[in-house]
């Protein structure tokens, strides 16, 4: 029998140029609230890139998004609560996402 193992869900962003700060607020608790909404996420933290080494490639912010499993991870990215978030706060001021999920050891 295989054990579940924890997902981690890692989401960074480059915003468009000129993009508020309100808005990227905006985001971040609409991004935070999907963890009261949608079963299986374990927890969420959000912040800016404030790594020296230059090699963020334009990627400002970021999330993590620590799922049950492998199978709430899926759920999440078809639930409509989901969809509704990147509809309406990711596209309006998101250049360029970039999404990289791993099981946690």
């Amino acid at each position: 029998m295989r054990l579940s193992k924890m997902i981690n869900h890692v989401v960074l962003f480059k915003f468009k140029p000129d993009t508020p700060e309100d808005r990227i607020e905006s985001l971040y608790k609409n991004i935070s609230g999907l963890e009261k909404k949608i079963y299986g996420i374990e927890s969420v933290t959000f912040g800016k890139n404030n790594n020296p080494e230059n090699k963020n490639h334009g990627f400002s912010h970021g999330f993590i998004m620590q799922f049950k499993d492998e199978e709430c991870r899926d759920i999440y990215l078809w639930h409509p609560e989901h969809k509704w978030v990147a509809e309406n706060y990711v596209r309006p001021i998101a250049e360029d996402v970039l999404a990289f999920d791993y099981e946690v050891k």
